[in-house]
Parts: structure tokens; sequence; C-alpha cells
């Protein structure tokens, strides 16, 4: 059928169109023939926007379905489930109103899903508010069709969370439980070892308020260690953007960081200034399955298992940034490395932030023996200079004679480019010693492929830190202060040859030891595999006493040692791997090959096989990971030769107690957390920050690592609800104070399904275009071919008519069962078209 006046594109053939895009087409070409060459306003000639009314009955639509559709799409009036856009960004999806005339509801629910400004005045649950009369240059896309909401709305409706600390939620209460447990036998020529350790951490919050308590335990041989790493108290004021804790506490002062004291500080809250690095990266080698161990100060900060091959372990919790990690790789047969994690080479995890610390308190020494605990107050301050230049400057000052300035100013000398410059100032009085330090970090961004940094530290004879005067005269740690630091890193990538990266590191102490450290690495994928090299390289020199040597037999610490580490990986589909590698270390090469699968979500596990060249000896190894919904297991199982077994387990997770009972989840708490529930429906999966998590009998999941005064995206996996349920708003951002517990309530709805085959009282199949309507007229849908239409929930009790293209109408009869039949997705319903 052509267009009047040519003032559209035909669209043929017209019979074969839905009926939406039937009423659309018609629709085009009467406006368009209506109102050619019309300079009213759109307003008026929406007014105007008719149809032929032959031309409908004729394609057996009845008009008051085009009068539904006649001005613009869109969406029927009462509850849809839509996708949200604002400003080109997805904002997830939710249950959005619309009135009779088909236009959105700005209500409470939206307005904080999309990021948009509350009205000053408030606004009910129910009530919706006028928010294009507030902000007239929106623009609100509707898109029935695909269930699309998209807004378009100007920078001041938008809510600032950096400058509005209103908009963080606040209080709640709950405690919690972490938990990290490990247990290792080991069998060898012999001689049986165990080892277990446990590190927990009590705690709860309330009203903001922050407690926590950090305890190790560790059990080796029948020797037996307890340290409690911290307990305190804290509490973020987010109008003066500072955060204060009291009792066992690391300081987090600008220049003099990581001083672990029983006392009290103040500092800013950095993430009321963006985000900063939370921990530590230490790599290495291992020779076969082996237990690491990260020492700090004397403490055991951090423990894990690591499968053969190279390791890199992230985000270690430190206990400061300015005291070397001491790292040990325990083999099952018993056989221990040692190497040392410069200082200079931390993250820098207290990054600072404009604004005053403050510090009081008694100096902590874990327990350690020949150690002394003095009184010490520290202060600092930190200004913003310019937008690329933070300077910072302090005092410390202990009642052992004890003082020491500094100052250290960071800048970003390009978007690629940062620099950090840091000068200390010490006096140790009872030792008469005066000297200074000094400290360069620079990293930069050469091409998009080719990155570098280097850092280095430069301590005079006399220089002393704090740590450093605690130590007597009979301590075995006296030796160990470091007097030269230097690093460097490089990393180059090539689309031809791979990518390559580079590190090394040295330090001299005042013992003379001098330890240095080179790690290689290099990498290729091809089409249907992949490629590795790792290799690692200690040189250490020390004069050692004849007890020493009789002391460290096992150890291999800071001694000429040299390991290489090449693999071929190939992916076999579905998360599935095939890899074979050999490692070369002290002359002694090992063939071997693994499998992995991580197919599944709640499972995965490796096996290996390895033949040791020199030994004639071959081992095997397998290890599983497991992930059953409120804890995370790992077990292993290792075998070398026949003489040498080992078994070792881990569980981990965390316990959230609240107001409603207690939840477990498989990762541990933060300090901010949440509880989600989703009806009382088990098994339901939600996607947080921290990874997948899945509700409990009652309904309920713990959120476990929710990013303070950041938002953060909860969704429910709506796959994973039965399929009797829909769920209103599957989608929430949070905007969590530091010290909240927030609960996130995702209500379901029963939901019942049919798609109805209609046919007239003798039987005979109605056809399509057909429309539905329910009380007081209102549209539901229309039929398809034969006489099908598919209605939900409230639509299956109310009483329902349909509309002849000839004018008539008749009722729809039908009956279903009292329960629906939870194993298909829509019922099945035979009606009746009975005239009225």
């Amino acid at each position: 059928m052509p267009c009047p006046n040519d003032t559209c594109t035909p669209v043929s053939p017209v019979t074969r169109l839905p009926p939406r895009m039937l009423i659309a087409a018609l629709f085009v070409c009467g406006t368009s023939a209506a109102n050619a060459n019309d300079a009213r306003t759109p307003a008026a000639k929406e007014a105007l926007a008719s149809f032929n009314p032959s031309l409908l009955k004729s394609r057996g639509i009845d008009s008051r379905v085009a009068d539904y559709f006649s001005h613009t799409p869109r969406f029927a009036a009462g509850t849809r489930r839509i996708s949200l856009q604002v400003n080109g960004n997805p904002r997830g999806t939710l249950d959005a109103r619309f009135d009779s005339d088909g236009q959105l509801c700005f209500d409470k629910a939206l307005l904080e899903q999309a990021g948009l400004k509350l009205p000053e005045a408030g606004l009910p649950n129910a009530g919706c508010d006028d928010f294009l009369a507030r902000y007239p240059q929106t623009q609100s896309t509707l898109r029935p069709a695909r269930q699309e909401v998209e807004l378009v709305v100007p920078a001041a409706a938008l809510r600032a969370p950096d400058d509005d600390s209103g908009l963080y939620h606040r209080g709640g209460v709950g405690g919690l439980v972490n938990y990290d447990l490990l247990g290792q036998a080991s069998e060898f020529s012999g001689d049986r070892r165990r080892y277990y350790s446990s590190s927990t951490e009590l705690g709860f919050n309330a009203d903001d308020w922050i407690v926590r308590s950090r305890q190790s335990y560790t059990v080796q041989n029948g020797t037996r260690n307890f340290q409690n790493l911290y307990t305190y108290v804290q509490r973020t004021f987010v109008e003066h953007k500072v955060l204060a804790q009291a009792g066992e506490i690391n300081t987090a002062n600008s220049v003099f960081p990581g001083a672990s004291i029983t006392g009290l500080q103040v500092f800013p809250e950095q993430a009321l200034y963006g985000k900063s690095k939370q921990g530590a990266t230490v790599t290495g080698i291992a020779q076969g399955q082996a237990r690491v161990e990260v020492r700090q100060a004397g403490a055991l900060i951090y423990t894990t298992l690591v499968p053969p091959g190279p390791f890199s372990l992230t985000d270690i919790p430190l206990l400061n940034s300015n005291t070397d990690l001491d790292v040990q790789v325990i083999e099952t047969n018993g056989e221990r490395r040692r190497f040392n994690v410069p200082a200079a080479s931390l993250v820098q995890f207290n990054s600072s932030a404009p604004g005053y610390s403050f510090a009081a308190g008694k100096l902590r020494t874990f327990n350690a023996k020949g150690m002394l605990a003095p009184m010490m107050a520290t202060g600092s301050g930190s200004w913003r200079v310019s937008p690329a230049n933070l300077l910072s400057a302090g005092v410390m000052l202990a009642d052992n004679d004890y003082s020491a300035v500094a100052w250290s100013l960071g800048s970003q000398l390009t978007a690629d480019t940062s620099l950090n410059l840091r000068n200390t100032l010490s006096h140790a009085g009872q030792q008469q010693l005066k000297g200074h330090e000094v400290s360069a970090a620079l990293s930069t961004q050469f091409t998009e492929r080719f990155a570098g940094n280097v850092n280095a530290t430069r301590r005079s004879t006399g220089y002393r830190e704090l740590l450093d005067t605690t130590y007597t005269q009979t301590s075995r740690y006296r030796h160990d202060r470091r007097v030269d630091q230097y690093g460097l890193g490089l990393s180059w990538s090539n689309p031809l040859l791979g990518g390559f990266g580079l590190g090394y590191s040295t330090s001299l102490s005042a013992g003379s030891h001098k330890s240095e450290r080179l790690t290689a690495s290099w990498n290729k994928n091809f089409e249907h595999f992949s490629v590795s090299t790792n290799v690692e390289h200690s040189l250490g020199h020390q004069a050692q006493s004849a007890k020493d040597r009789r002391d460290n037999r096992n150890y291999r610490d800071y001694r000429d040692d040299t390991a290489v580490y090449l693999s071929v990986s190939v992916p076999l589909g579905g998360s599935r791997s095939l890899r074979s590698y050999a490692n070369k270390r002290d002359g002694i090469t090992r063939l071997g090959a693994s499998f992995n699968d991580n197919s599944n979500e709640f499972a995965s596990y490796s096996v290996s096989a390895e033949r040791n060249q020199q030994g004639k000896r071959d081992d095997l190894s397998a290890n599983a990971n497991l992930l059953p919904r409120y804890t995370s297991v790992s077990l292993g199982y290792s075998q070398s030769g026949n003489d040498s077994t080992s078994y070792n387990g881990q569980l981990r997770g965390g316990v959230a107690l609240h107001g409603d009972g207690v939840t477990f989840s498989p990762y541990p708490l933060n300090d901010t957390f949440a509880v989600a529930k989703v009806g009382d429906v088990p098994g339901v999966r939600l996607d947080t920050p921290s990874g997948p998590v899945w509700t409990d009998g009652t309904g309920r999941a713990v959120v476990a690592q929710v990013p303070a005064y950041q938002r953060t995206n909860v969704e429910v996996r709506t796959t994973s609800l039965p399929r009797n349920l829909d769920i209103q708003n599957g989608y929430k951002t949070v905007m969590a104070g530091r010290g909240s517990v927030q609960a996130l309530d995702f209500p379901v709805v029963t939901s019942r399904r049919v798609l109805l085959t209609i046919a007239a009282l003798d039987g005979a199949p109605l056809g399509k275009g057909l429309p539905v309507f329910g009380a007081a007229n209102r549209f539901v849908t229309t039929t398809v071919e034969g006489g099908k239409a598919f209605i939900t929930n409230h639509d299956i009790e109310a009483p329902l008519t349909m509309h002849m293209a000839n004018g008539g109408a008749c009722r729809l009869d039908f009956s279903l069962p009292d329960k629906p039949d939870l194993e298909v997705y829509f019922e099945k319903a035979q009606a009746r078209c009975t005239p009225l």
C-alpha cells in the first residue's frame, strides 16, 4: 500500500507485521500525510495524530488499540521491568511505574538507582517527583519494544557523592568472625612433620564504630606460638574527613608510617579523597607444592600454600611500609628458601591525603626477646601545593631520647609518570648517633607497551629508626638493619615477540650482609598454545659461625640460588587447560605436566605428574579448590617417590552476625559489609565486589566487601531464581560509609504466566491482532497467530474481555489448577470467547 503523497516509505506486506509494528506503520503514514510541511509545535502535531479507521478495520485491529498508541511509543500503565540508562551509562534494571498515559514516574527508587538528586523537600516512597519541571533540559526516551528507558540529564541533576556526605548510608549493627585455617602433614624418610596455623579476626560494627581483633596461632611439630596482631576500635568522622583509632594499631602518619603501638591516632580518611592501594605483592618460584610464610617485624602476617612453579601473592596485609618483608618458601620435604623484599619496593598502602595526622602510644614488640617498648608520639601534615604535588612533613619523639623529622613530596610529573621523594633526619640520644635517610621512587609508562620503575634508599651510618633503638645488646636482630636498598623493574610487550619483565633488588645491612635478587619473565600467546619462562636468581654473602650453619642447615637463605621455570599451556576449551613444564634449580631438572579444570563455579581441580631427572624419581600431586557456597576449601595431596607424602587443607571464609541471625560467607568480611535478602528463597546467586555468593535457607547472603565511600553494585542473577518468582528490582547501588552494616532487600513476587489459546464458542480458533482488555478498559495484550495470548499475574484473576474488529466483544473464560507447575516457565490453557 503506497503512502499518501509519497510522504513515507511503504511497508510490505503489512499483513505479516506484528500488531504493534503494524499500528506504528499505519500511524507513520497517517500522521505524515496529515502533517507534511506542518510548522506547528510537536505537541500540536501530536494532538493531530490519527489513524484511518477503515484501514484498521480491514486489518482486524480494534480502534481502541489505535487510540492507546496514537501519541508516541509508550509503556502500558502499571509497573514494568525496564533497563535504565543515564547519560549513556547503564544503571541496571528495576521495576518502574508508568501512569495511564504511559509517562514514567520519577519515584524515590528510580531517582536513587539513577544517581539523581532528590527534591529538597523529600519524597514519599510511593510518590512521584516532578523531575522534568525541576530539570526541564532532561530528555526521556522510552523504548517499550526493548523494555528500556534512557535519560539524558544535565550535570546539575546528578548526585556528587564526593561532595555530599549525606548520601552515604550509615549505621547498622553486626558482628563478624573471619577465619583462615591451614593444616599440613608430611612424611619423608621416616620423619613426620605437622604444621597447623589459624588466623582469625573477631569484631563488630555498631553505629559506624568498628571493633576488630586479629590473632595468629601456629603449631609446628608440637611447638606452639600465639600472637595478637592487633585489637582496636575506630570510627570515621565524615564531616571532618578524618579517621580515629585506639588500641593496638599501626600508625598511618604520612611521613612516619607503620610503627606498631598501643595508643591512639587520628589521620585523614583516605577513602574520602580517592582510592589507595591496600597491600604488597610478593613473587617467587616454588620447587614443588610449598608453604609460603611472610613475616614483618618478627610477626607472621601471611601464610598460604602455592603450587609448583612461579607464584605471585597480592594484597598482603602489611603492618607498615618501611620494614622489610622476610619471605620463606617451605617445601614439603622440609627444605626452606628465604629471601628479603626490601621496604623500598613495598606498595605504600597508606597513601597520603591532605590533612593532619597525630599518634601517641607505647611501641609494640610482638613479644620479641631483647627489645624495649618506649612511649612515642608523632605528628604530621600534608598539603596539596598544586594539583599534581603533595607535600608532607612531620616529627617523631620517644622517651628513650629518640627524635626524628622528615618530609616527603609526591609528584605526578606527567599523566604517566609519578615521583616520590622522602628525607628523614634522626637523633638517637642513648646511642649518641645522628644520621639521615634519603629515598626516591620513580615509575613511568614510557609508551603504551613499555613501563618501568626504580627505587633507591640510602642511609648514613648513624641513621636509626625508632625500632632500631629498641634492640638491646643481646638482641639477635641488631644486625638486620638495612643501610642501602635499590630496586628496578621493567616491562615491555610486543604483539610479535610477547611480553617481557625484569626485576632487580639489592640491599646491604649493617652486619655486612649483602643480598641481591634478580627476576625475569617472558610470555607469548600463540594461536593454539602459550609459552612462559620465569627466572629467579639470588646472591647473598654473610659470614656464619659453625653453629649458625648447623641451625640453618635446612635453609637456603641469602646463598647463591638460581631457578628456571619453562611452561607451555594448551587451552582445551571450557576453562580447561593442559600444561607441561620444565623446572631447574641447583642442577636438578624436573619435567612435568598438569591438567587444570576451572569449568565449574563451585569446584576446580588440577592433577600433575613430575619426573626428577637426576633422582630418577616420579612425583604426583592433586589439588582441589571448592566453593560450597558458604565457605572456601582447598585440598591437596602430593607424593614424591616412595618415601615422601604430604597432605594439606585450607578453610577460609567469614561469618556475619546480625539481628536476623547468622549468615556464612565464602570470603572474609571487610570493615564495611552488607547482608542481602532475596525473599525467603535459598540458592539465589548474587554478584558482589568480592565474587559470587548464594542465599542460605533464610534467603540471606553476605556482601563481604563493600568499598567505603564508593558506589558498589550488587545484582541478583535472575536465572538462578525459581521459575515462578519475579524480582521487583534485582540491582542495587550501595553508597556505604565506613563501618556501616547495610541491609539490602530484594523483594520477590510469585508470578504465574499463562499462554491462552482462545477459541469461539463453537471451538473455531480466533485470529491474530485482537486486543485483550482488563478492568476499566486497560489494554493488556493482543492475540498472535492461532488466537494465542500471553497473560501474567493479576491479569490471570481479573476479568478479561476481547474486542472484535466488527465492534463485538466477548468474555474470556478459562480455568487453571490451584497450584502452578514450577517445572515450566509458563502454563498453557484453553479459553472460550463468550459473547457479552
